[in-house]
């Protein structure tokens, strides 16, 4: 396959969701919990910290969803 083909897949294999800001806080609440009683699940951290961003400027904002 050449990486043409890869490029395309992979931008045909991307979503966009709406994801409401209460339902990401908590969620995200949960994953903090796990990764800091258990740090070796903290295998995507650069994930982690991109999507707490994402809430905590929603929040600043007083937006009630983010897409991701």
């Amino acid at each position: 396959m050449s990486s043409s083909a890869n490029k395309n897949q992979s931008q045909e294999d991307q979503t966009v969701v709406t994801v409401s800001t209460t339902k990401l806080k908590e969620r995200l609440n949960k994953v903090y919990d796990t990764i800091r009683l258990q740090p070796r699940h903290a295998s995507n951290s650069g994930l982690f910290e991109y999507l707490w961003d994402l809430k905590e400027l929603a929040l600043l904002e007083g937006r009630g969803s983010v897409q991701v």
